[in-house]
């Protein structure tokens, strides 16, 4: 049990990442490429949403009526909910949404979780998390916006196998 423990504090230690910052000519490369990589386009990121697909699968099995989605990014996980009644989303890379026709069934559009005003019987978040800068800070917000005794879905890819206890934070 100790060494769970200390794998667990080992990988929250590692918060805040730092990042650095990127040249305007670099930053122009990176959003092309980032935008073609989340939106499938070409032969290899085509193969790489396909793989993808079974998380998202995965995670729309539950269903839930308010559903808060952190890093939406091109909307790819709406196709998977069939049966919600409130649809918000947390999403600071406003390129990757705002020209797709999903968009009419998001209720709101958050740039960070400190944004959030609602609470949610299902929070979900696929493949998103271990890009955060400062995960345990964010994951303190999803605590507050969990209706309580509800479900928050994590489907992330990770070096290492790491089950999150919320009430640890």
């Amino acid at each position: 049990m100790e060494d769970k423990k200390n794998r667990y504090f080992k990988v929250i230690n590692k918060f805040p990442k730092k990042r650095i910052t990127l040249t305007d000519e670099y930053l122009k490369v990176y959003k092309e490429h980032y935008i073609a990589n989340r939106g499938g386009s070409g032969f290899a990121h085509s193969i790489a949403q396909k793989m993808e697909s079974w998380m998202h699968k995965k995670v729309s099995g539950r269903k839930g009526k308010d559903i808060l989605e952190l890093g939406a990014g091109n909307l790819n996980h709406l196709k998977f909910e069939k049966s919600f009644v409130n649809y918000d989303i947390i999403e600071p890379f406003k390129d990757l949404y705002q020209n797709n026709s999903q968009i009419k069934k998001i209720r709101n559009i958050f740039v960070s979780t400190s944004d959030v005003t609602h609470k949610y019987d299902k929070i979900i978040s696929i493949a998103t998390l271990e890009h955060l800068i400062n995960l345990p800070k964010k994951l303190n917000y999803v605590k507050v916006y969990l209706n309580k005794m509800e479900y928050f879905k994590l489907q992330f890819h990770a070096k290492e196998n790491l089950h999150l206890n919320l009430d640890g934070f």
